[in-house]
């Protein structure tokens, strides 16, 4: 089962470079329904995006999308991806708007790391969702966004209760 997942990435990876195919956003659908905004960390709104690949992962809105580091995939029995963003928003107000929206989607937060940036584990069944959001090397003042999506046996699940980053 890992090399089949293992293959599949790669697969991907290959071919997400394509602007068109079973891998593009579709940007017809609207998974939200409450299109409201977040109060973050420091005081400013980050506000969710109308668009996502994942009608279960949340994304703030104003992001660009790197396209050469970001693969998916993404069947009738599977879901996996690595999808990498820049932001101007702030590493705490990007943290704070997962740790805000992913319960709304039914993700349990599992485990909160500060080093290098927010490091946050969520899981649902059959899923695990790790957002990583660090300070932008290439932008002054913004963020870089890491989410990768994994299945998940759901084994051990653990919810973590902390205050905001």
């Amino acid at each position: 089962m890992f090399r089949a997942v293992c293959v599949a990435i790669l697969a991907v990876g290959v071919l997400s470079g394509c602007k068109s195919g079973p891998f593009a956003k579709n940007k017809n659908e609207d998974p939200f329904t409450d299109q409201g905004s977040v109060e973050a960390f420091g005081g400013a709104n980050v506000i969710a995006a109308a668009s996502t690949r994942f009608p279960d992962v949340p994304l703030p809105e104003k992001l660009k999308e790197d396209d050469e580091r970001t693969f998916v995939y993404e069947s009738r029995a599977l879901q996996i991806g690595r999808m990498v963003y820049t932001s101007k928003w702030s590493m705490n107000e990007l943290a704070q708007f997962y740790i805000s929206e992913a319960p709304k989607f039914n993700w349990t937060l599992t485990s909160v790391l500060q080093a290098d940036g927010a490091h946050l584990a969520f899981e649902k069944p059959g899923k695990r969702m790790l957002v990583l959001v660090r300070d932008s090397r290439i932008m002054r003042g913004g963020s870089q966004l890491i989410i990768s999506l994994t299945p998940h046996d759901g084994s051990n699940p653990v919810r973590v209760t902390s205050a905001p980053l």
